[in-house]
């Protein structure tokens, strides 16, 4: 899953390849099968039990068992892929959409627009509060959408091996950028949310920011209420003040991605979006 870089001194140092999916995406992706509508996969990270995971997830041990085949002597190893209930319902498909978004649905003058998709209500809901409407609105939306993969996951893939490229021990420019001191931190501090914060650092301002101790609890920002502050809060501090014209999906883009990678993806988001909010 691409991550999202904060603000940083020298964040024009950062190699652009980083942001990719990295291998094990596609593999998760494609090992859901027809069930994916109901079902996500957790990657293990080091201290993760199955009780844990169902408190994560808040669901009861049995449950997670029930849906992986364990039982209560079950170990798991780092980097295995746990199958958890989905409780967010996504419309989309797994592949490149070509269908329009579902209809919008008016819940009344003094509420906020809603949609068929439940990820979406929540941003809408959290950008509304925060004054994030008309095209703006449109142009959050397909961002979010973008860098979460069509809300398709709250957390970057990949298993301790694979976010070495964020460790100091492997890859000390990239974490240095990302506030990254200890050995361990590239993993504990991978990808998360809708926006994919990465790195100590950023945890550390974002949680700051929404009132949440994330570099003592990281998990936290995958969760969906926290990821929708986390979202809005960077959108008001990185993007809101860069953009003049929230039309223009190149310059939006910019704050988020300078690489301006999946442009074409952020475009066709941005179409479906803008068509919706227009019909407000």
């Amino acid at each position: 899953m691409r991550a999202c870089q904060f603000i940083h001194p020298i964040e024009q140092d950062l190699e652009e390849g980083w942001k990719d999916w990295v291998a094990g995406g596609a593999m998760a992706l494609g090992a859901m099968g027809a069930n994916a509508s109901n079902i996500a996969y957790q990657p293990v990270e080091k201290g993760d039990t199955v009780y844990s995971i169902a408190r994560q997830n808040g669901v009861s041990p049995q449950e997670i068992m029930k849906l992986n085949g364990f039982n209560k002597d079950t170990k798991l190893k780092i980097g295995q892929e746990v199958k958890v209930p989905d409780n967010f319902k996504d419309e989309k498909p797994a592949a490149k959409k070509v269908d329009k978004k579902p209809e919008v649905k008016k819940a009344g003058p003094a509420a906020a627009p809603t949609t068929t998709n439940a990820h979406e209500n929540l941003l809408i809901k959290a950008a509304a509060a925060a004054g994030i409407e008309g095209i703006e609105l449109a142009a959050f939306l397909a961002q979010v959408a973008h860098e979460s993969h069509d809300f398709q996951s709250m957390v970057e893939y990949g298993g301790s091996l694979d976010f070495r490229k964020y460790d100091p021990k492997y890859a000390p420019k990239k974490a240095k950028i990302l506030g990254n001191t200890k050995a361990g931190d590239g993993a504990k501090y991978k990808g998360r949310g809708y926006i994919q914060i990465t790195g100590r650092y950023n945890y550390g301002i974002a949680g700051k920011a929404v009132g949440v101790d994330l570099v003592s609890n990281p998990k936290l920002a995958a969760s969906h209420e926290i990821a929708a502050k986390i979202a809005v809060w960077y959108w008001k501090l990185r993007v809101q003040p860069n953009v003049d014209d929230f039309s223009n999906v190149r310059d939006v883009t910019k704050p988020i991605n300078p690489g301006l990678r999946g442009l074409e993806d952020r475009e066709s988001n941005f179409d479906d979006y803008k068509t919706i909010v227009a019909s407000l």
